[in-house]
Parts: C-alpha cells; sequence; structure tokens
C-alpha cells in the first residue's frame, strides 16, 4: 500500500494584522464574543481595511472569528471544548478505520502502520516538541488506516473530521494530554496494529482522542 496519505494543514497568509489580531485573540486582551470592527483595526495598525478583512478571513477560516449577520466579526469561544468535540469525532473516524481496515491488511501493510505509529510517538518524545509534526505523523498513520479500510465513505468523513479538528486549534496545535502519555499509547497502538488485534488497536487509538490527563498541551 502506498505510505502516501493526506497531511490537512489550513492555507492561511500572514500579514500584520493577522499576527496583531491572532496574539491578541490567544493572549484574551480581545475576548470571547467581542466584536471586531476593520476600521478600527486598520486606524491603529496603520493599514488598509481590505488588508484587516483578509486577515479576518483567515481568522474565520481558522475558527477564531465568526461572522455575524451584519457581516462583521465576533471573537469565538474559547476553543479547549471545541477542540474536545472535534478529537472526538475524529476518533470515531478513526476507530471505523481499524474496525475495517486491520483485517484487511496484509502483513507488510499492518507493519507499515505500526511503524508509523511508533514514529508519531517518536515525534512526542522529540526535543524540542514540535506539537505540529506530532499532528502530521498522527494523520499519516491513520490515512494509512483509512486507505486500508478502502471505504470512500469512510475517507470522506475521516477528511471532514480531520479538517474540523485542525480549524479547532485556531492554528495553534495542542495535545489533549502530555506527549509521554500520547506517545505510550502509540506505542500500544503499534504493538496491537502489528499483531493484527483490531480490537485492541482500537481502543488504544480512542484513549488518544479524550482528555484523560491534565489539560491540553500547546
Amino acid at each position: 500500500m502506498d505510505r502516501s496519505t493526506h497531511v490537512f494543514a489550513l492555507d492561511v497568509p500572514q500579514s500584520d494584522a493577522f499576527a496583531h489580531l491572532r496574539k491578541a485573540i490567544l493572549t484574551g486582551a480581545i475576548g470571547a464574543r467581542s466584536r471586531i470592527r476593520d476600521a478600527e483595526v486598520a486606524a491603529r495598525l496603520g493599514v488598509e481595511r481590505s488588508d484587516v478583512r483578509r486577515a479576518l478571513a483567515s481568522l474565520e477560516r481558522l475558527g477564531m472569528v465568526v461572522r455575524t449577520r451584519t457581516r462583521s466579526f465576533r471573537v469565538a469561544l474559547d476553543g479547549d471544548d471545541e477542540l474536545e468535540v472535534a478529537a472526538e469525532c475524529l476518533g470515531i473516524e478513526c476507530g471505523v478505520a481499524i474496525r475495517l481496515g486491520v483485517p484487511r491488511m496484509l502483513d507488510e501493510e499492518r507493519a507499515l502502520a505500526s511503524a508509523l505509529c511508533l514514529e508519531a510517538a517518536a515525534a512526542c518524545q522529540a526535543a524540542p516538541l514540535s506539537i505540529a509534526l506530532v499532528y502530521e505523523a498522527a494523520l499519516a498513520a491513520f490515512g494509512h488506516l483509512v486507505g486500508a479500510a478502502a471505504n470512500p465513505y469512510l475517507r470522506n468523513s475521516y477528511e471532514a473530521a480531520c479538517a474540523a479538528l485542525l480549524q479547532s486549534t485556531r492554528g495553534e496545535h495542542r495535545l489533549l494530554n502530555p506527549p509521554a502519555f500520547v506517545a505510550a499509547r502509540f506505542r500500544e497502538l503499534a504493538a496491537h496494529l502489528a499483531a493484527g488485534d483490531a480490537r485492541a488497536a482500537e481502543h488504544a487509538a480512542g484513549r488518544l482522542f479524550r482528555v484523560e490527563v491534565g489539560e491540553t498541551v500547546r
């Protein structure tokens, strides 16, 4: 099976207006539900209103602001709860992929799935930690499992769940649990996949998609 898979990313152009607004939202300088007036931001930064509108459109794609009925923007609610809900949905899709895909896999395909999970575990333990690389490695592993399931409807729902998860992070990759916990779960998943134990693999994967230890890690 081809190792290639979809790695989802939101194509967000960077600008002074974007950086200013993103930082203000993340630090709480602009609170949840606050209205953002493009004219005021443009005047404060000395940029064109069109630049601010483009920045707001990018922030909307990241789930950080929402467009109102009057075509203005407000800051979205805190993203941690949204992240947990999106992760739960993605976990369901990955569980189905394991249930369908593992029994259909050849030995070499299971070996590759196991190796990809071990790469994700290694990414969790790398110094310095790059959560973006953890996401990339995890999506490579689960994308391989979705491909093995050979179900186009599952592929579509998995891709939608991935996009929702990335949007819920608001451009700042986060882990639901500490890196050591995530690495341990990926190692468990790798062992179960190598053994062809779909039920145990599904259980191990499920623990990756819910909060079990402490708070989210940025």
